[in-house]
């Protein structure tokens, strides 16, 4: 079983085992990076690899089902030395709902007054799950 390491940039784990082995969660789109909201962010995909590790880390049946939701090209906001501002320990800890709603949810036009910092881009929700909280709240 993969597993996140902490510390890394977000988009790398490696297998028990291999320490020096380093697997891509991520792939980056072709798409340029787009302004939005004056923050910069760039197109992604989770690799299937990515995807593996993803469920990984599910522990509820709620995440387990969203999980099995087909999943698509979504937004990841970028700091200053273009690399994704969300870690592979955020992700295991914390951010395990934000990137199924962002993978797996539908954006939305209206913005989200809770989160003026948005690490998932536009607003994406799934309807009926987490409570209808965006990837960036959940």
């Amino acid at each position: 079983m993969a597993q996140f390491n902490p510390g890394n940039e977000f988009g790398t784990v490696s297998l028990p085992g291999t320490p020096s082995a380093v697997y891509s969660l991520l792939s980056r789109t072709a798409r340029a990076a787009i302004d939005h909201g004056g923050y910069i962010y760039a197109w992604f995909h989770l690799t299937s690899f990515g995807n593996h590790c993803l469920y990984s880390v599910c522990y509820t049946d709620i995440q387990k089902e969203v999980w099995c939701f087909p999943h698509h090209e979504f937004f990841v906001r970028l700091d200053a030395y273009s690399k994704p501002v969300v870690t592979a320990e955020q992700v295991s800890y914390s951010y395990v709902n934000g990137l199924l709603i962002t993978t797996r949810g539908i954006a939305y036009c209206t913005g989200c007054s809770n989160s003026p910092l948005a690490n998932f881009g536009p607003v994406v929700r799934i309807a009926g799950y987490f409570g209808g909280a965006c990837a960036s709240c959940e």
